[in-house]
């Protein structure tokens, strides 16, 4: 199932313009692309999809990143310094540690 890419859309997003998709009004969304398929919340998958769809969701998957709106998007966010485990929270909340901002406005400016 593919609910986008058919055609070049466009919009804009924090500033930058993105690739698009329609939601459910047909108002342009970013359409975030990304190694692991989601499905928009206002989509409803063929119900052949369920159970596979379920089985993907019943695992846990590990994503290393440099990029604060990938780690935002995670559940939990283990933060990892020199080897050790320095916090392990929300990305929300390891946000108002001004080193752990550090980290990303460094991989970003490089």
């Amino acid at each position: 199932m593919r609910y986008g890419a058919f055609a070049e859309r466009y919009c804009l997003a924090g500033g930058k313009v993105v690739a698009a998709i329609a939601d459910a009004t047909g108002t342009l969304v970013p359409d975030p692309r990304g190694p692991v398929f989601a499905v928009p919340d206002w989509i409803t998958p063929p119900a052949f999809l369920a159970p596979h769809l379920a089985a993907r969701n019943a695992v846990t998957r590990l994503v290393v990143t440099h990029r604060a709106a990938t780690a935002a998007r995670a559940d939990l966010v283990a933060w990892l310094d020199r080897g050790r485990l320095r916090g392990c929270a929300p990305h929300a909340v390891l946000w108002a540690d001004p080193a752990y901002r550090a980290l990303f406005s460094v991989a970003e400016s490089a």
